[in-house]
Order: structure tokens, then C-alpha cells, then sequence
């Protein structure tokens, strides 16, 4: 009898830890403009299962310097002699964009407001550096792959902005 009341009580305590974690990704990628986006990154992450709020941090800022770094690479992939200079621009920009993602990882988990400050204005400027590198192509016209590209940064940025909020 005691063995099992045991069992039944770690059950518990096991589900209630588990939807816990649920919940707090849930309710994190309930704050981005793109929730099923926010739940496939997150959760495709070994690191995700039974994360705290600064491990869903750190997840999504390694996600977003992947996706900038991708954006430099499409870039380069479509640079040609009409477009050179505004993709030298975007790759620029892109690396700053990698720049401020990994500033964040020295304020996850933040200490204190100011903290937060720092990621959310860190964050914003990486999603202006994505927003900055499509408008560069203006009259010429962004390569489709390049503007996936930035976009997909620039969506990992939001996910973050609704991580560092949850602090």
C-alpha cells in the first residue's frame, strides 16, 4: 500500500512538473505574432524538455545567430553585380545582428531590470538589422530566399522579446 501511494504521489508530482514546463513554453509562444512558429523552435531543442525560462533563452538566441548567420549566407548566395552593394550592406548588418544576439547570452537569466532592458534592446536591434538588410534592396528587389531568411531572424527575435518579458 505504501509502495504504491508512493508511485501514485512521484506520478503526480512528475505531471504537474511536465505541464509546468508545458505551460511556460505555451504561454511564451502565446506572445509572438507566430505561436505554432514559437513551439516548433522552442520544442525541437533537446534542451527545451523540462526548461526553465533561461534555458528557453538561451535555445532561442542560439536559434536566432544560426538564422542570421543563414541570412549572411543566402546573401552571399545571391550577390551579383547589381546587387554587391546592398548585399554587402545586408551581410554587415546581419553580422551585427549575430553581434547583439550574443550580448544576450551574458544577461540570460538578467538580475535585474536593467538587465532585461539590455536583452529587449539587443533583441530590437537585431530584428532592425533583418528589417534594415530588406529595405536595402528597395527598386531592386529582394531575392525571395534572402527575405525568408531575415524574416525567419527576425521571428526568432519576437520569440525572444516574449521570452525576455516573461523574466
Amino acid at each position: 500500500m505504501a509502495s504504491s501511494s508512493l508511485f501514485i504521489f512521484i506520478t503526480f508530482i512528475l505531471a504537474c512538473f511536465t505541464s509546468t514546463q508545458a505551460d511556460l513554453i505555451g504561454e511564451i509562444c502565446g506572445n509572438t505574432h507566430n505561436p505554432a512558429f514559437c513551439n516548433t523552435v522552442i520544442r525541437s531543442d533537446s534542451r527545451s524538455n523540462g526548461a526553465d525560462l533561461s534555458t528557453i533563452g538561451k535555445i532561442v538566441v542560439d536559434k536566432a545567430i544560426e538564422a542570421c548567420n543563414q541570412v549572411i549566407a543566402v546573401a552571399k548566395s545571391v550577390r551579383n553585380p547589381k546587387t554587391k552593394m546592398v548585399v554587402d550592406d545586408c551581410v554587415e548588418v546581419s553580422g551585427l545582428g549575430i553581434d547583439n544576439m550574443e550580448e544576450c547570452k551574458k544577461w540570460l537569466p538578467p538580475h535585474n531590470v536593467f538587465e532585461v532592458d539590455n536583452l529587449l534592446t539587443k533583441v530590437s536591434s537585431m530584428m532592425t538589422d533583418m528589417d534594415t538588410c530588406d529595405a536595402g534592396f528597395g527598386d531592386v528587389g529582394e531575392p525571395e530566399e534572402l527575405k525568408e531568411a531575415t524574416h525567419r531572424a527576425s521571428d526568432l527575435g519576437s520569440i525572444m522579446l516574449a521570452v525576455a518579458h516573461s523574466f
